[in-house]
């Protein structure tokens, strides 16, 4: 099965084709055709008048879905896999992070100066 991608905002058209036992095209009649999608929420289905195609428009929603047309009369049924994805970008947003206040350094603990030892010579 062939998938398809329907970017935001965009309608595809799906060929629709019966075929006979043996293979003939038989004619699909637009009365007895229905279309549905399993997720609503991507788009909506149409079937030509013509009863050739169906019309998918797609809400804009990304992600995965499929579209089923079934031939009530005959009780036969096809799927297709389309993937809704994003279309053109229309805004553009920068977001500036929140200000972070500066942190003090932990208080060091003093340090003494070196220590110098002499050594004198023995006197002679």
């Amino acid at each position: 099965m062939t998938t398809a991608t329907l970017t935001a905002g965009s309608t595809l058209a799906l060929t629709i084709t019966e075929k006979d036992q043996y293979g003939n095209v038989v004619p699909s009649t637009a009365a007895n055709l229905t279309a549905a999608i399993s997720d609503p929420s991507f788009g909506t289905a149409t079937i030509s008048a013509d009863g050739a195609s169906v019309n998918v428009q797609s809400s804009g929603k990304a992600g995965t879905f499929s579209i089923t047309v079934t031939d009530v009369h005959a009780n036969i049924s096809g799927t297709a896999d389309l993937i809704g994805a994003a279309g053109t970008p229309t805004t553009l947003t920068l977001e500036v992070p929140a200000p972070v206040a500066p942190t003090e350094a932990a208080p060091q603990a003093p340090t003494e100066p070196p220590t110098q030892t002499t050594t004198e010579a023995p006197a002679q």
